[in-house]
């Protein structure tokens, strides 16, 4: 004879594995890798004479952010690494401090001024400002006759 467990009615299988999930598992799923490895939010704002990118990664500083241009592309990277100390003081039991990396990659348009891309970061936030030059005038459509 085998026990069933007792399901009140409405209860379903996976609301049971829902619960089942969540309450079991380890505290390292709360501050594991995929957390610290996510991708920071992105503002992209058009002005008149510029594009305007927001990077929001706080906690970084401006030595871990990597910027580089490579064939139309801007790509954002960042990288902090959390070095092992031993203290002497004390003995840790509990260290959520972890790595941080990230990579973004946008395809600008032709209208950039690559020479002109400025970058500063500020309270949290990574500003890139891509000025526009004009772009070159499009010919006009040019009708051919078929014989």
């Amino acid at each position: 004879m085998n026990i069933m467990p007792y399901r009140p009615m409405g209860m379903s299988k996976w609301v049971d594995d829902l619960f089942e999930n969540f309450l079991n598992r380890p505290l390292s799923g709360f501050d594991s890798r995929e957390v610290m490895f996510s991708q920071p939010s992105v503002n992209v704002r058009e002005e008149a004479a510029e594009f305007i990118v927001e990077v929001a990664a706080p906690g970084l500083t401006r030595e871990d952010f990597h910027l580089e241009m490579e064939n139309g592309y801007l790509r954002i990277s960042a990288e902090k690494t959390q070095e092992d100390e031993q203290q002497e003081a004390g003995k840790y039991f509990r260290r959520e401090f972890n790595f941080t990396q990230f990579q973004r990659s946008f395809q600008l348009p032709d209208t950039i001024d690559q020479e002109g891309i400025a970058a500063r970061y500020d309270n949290g936030i990574l500003l890139i400002r891509l000025p526009k030059v004009e772009a070159a005038k499009k010919e006009p459509v040019k009708k051919i006759e078929i014989q």
